[in-house]
């Protein structure tokens, strides 16, 4: 009875499983072997007791778009060619890997029916270049490629994925702490990044090639931690991000891939910030971003229009990281403006009421 069962679901299955496009690409190890993704950026094959590495493996691709913004994903049969050679790519740097996600709604990695390895972390124009794809040690389905950023092709970070806006969460919730009030989403028309890159020595800006000389990389969908509201990720000593304050100073990404911000206020070397400072962010301690930076030079719990919603104010700035102790901008600004603003409060008050006195 039972093998009448199974020969009946094999019968119904059969035809589906055998309609699915065949698209065949290159192992990174041989069929004994698995692949070693500890160290992510020099992976390697070690021999394996388990049994021989399966050749054919289904595989979501996105498919057509649904009207309501939403992607139909349609799935192929990926086969590693066993007959061919097996190989990692002959990489002049660094290797990245990048995990196809079987069994999430969200596809950040698939082939493409030509063979083509895509991504989001890189936009769908950008040519990831040869690649393989095997099984790690513990069962993740894999692609290893070479790493694109070198030292003369420079990576640009995004805070938040290919074609999306740090906007206004819309299912914020006041009374969940861990609640975004801003989350990266998409928006009505879609948006493209279009950064000005200025010379590292002189004043002027470089005549770049995007996917050339310059490649924007951005966080995987959907993969930001459940109390961050942006995918980029500070290295580990820092604390978090911060916007950059473009209103109080002036911020451009340079030659060698690093923002520089001029004519910052130096709260260290003087109180009230009329002295100024030039800091320096390398690429993997800040992110571009389009959204509503906060104005910092006119911040104001009395000032009704700081206060009012400016999300469709949308426009390309940045976020850095800040160390652990470090104060952002915002802190710095309101423990110098506080203070000021309660004196100079306290001051018209004594003379409201010495003119109140005398004329009595």
């Amino acid at each position: 009875m039972h093998k009448m069962i199974m020969m009946l679901l094999l019968m119904f299955l059969l035809p589906s499983i055998s309609s699915l496009l065949k698209v065949s690409v290159t192992p990174c190890c041989p069929s004994s072997a698995n692949l070693d993704i500890s160290t992510p950026s020099l992976p390697t094959c070690q021999g394996s007791s388990k049994p021989a590495n399966l050749s054919t493996h289904s595989l979501q691709v996105p498919g057509q778009q649904l009207g309501d913004g939403d992607e139909k994903h349609d799935e192929i049969q990926l086969v590693l060619d066993r007959e061919g050679p097996a190989g990692l790519p002959n990489c002049l740097d660094q290797m990245e890997v990048h995990v196809f996600d079987t069994g999430s709604p969200v596809v950040d990695t698939w082939v493409t029916p030509s063979g083509q390895l895509v991504t989001t972390k890189y936009d769908k124009e950008f040519l990831h270049g040869d690649f393989c794809v095997d099984r790690t040690h513990d069962g993740d389905l894999v692609a290893v490629m070479c790493n694109p950023c070198t030292k003369k092709v420079k990576c640009i970070h995004l805070c938040c994925p290919h074609g999306q806006a740090f906007i206004p969460n819309a299912d914020y919730d006041y009374n969940d702490y861990n609640s975004q009030a801003f989350v990266c989403n998409k928006v009505d028309g879609g948006l493209e990044y279009h950064p000005e890159i200025w010379h590292k020595e002189e004043d002027r800006i470089v005549e770049w090639e995007r996917n050339k000389e310059f490649i924007l990389i951005a966080p995987r969908l959907g993969k930001s931690a459940a109390n961050e509201s942006v995918g980029f990720q500070c290295p580990k000593k820092y604390g978090g991000l911060s916007w950059a304050p473009e209103d109080i100073g002036d911020f451009k990404i340079v030659s060698d891939g690093s923002l520089r911000g001029s004519d910052l206020p130096d709260y260290e070397a003087s109180e009230d910030g009329s002295l100024k400072t030039t800091s320096v962010w390398s690429p993997d301690k800040y992110c571009m971003i389009i959204g509503s930076p906060p104005d910092y030079s006119d911040y104001s719990d009395a000032n009704p229009e700081t206060a009012e919603d400016t999300s469709e104010e949308l426009k390309l700035t940045f976020m850095h990281c800040l160390k652990a102790d470090e104060a952002s901008w915002q802190e710095k600004f309101t423990s110098t403006f506080h203070p000021v603003a309660l004196s100079i409060s306290i001051v018209f008050l004594f003379l409201t009421l010495i003119v109140y006195f005398f004329e009595k």
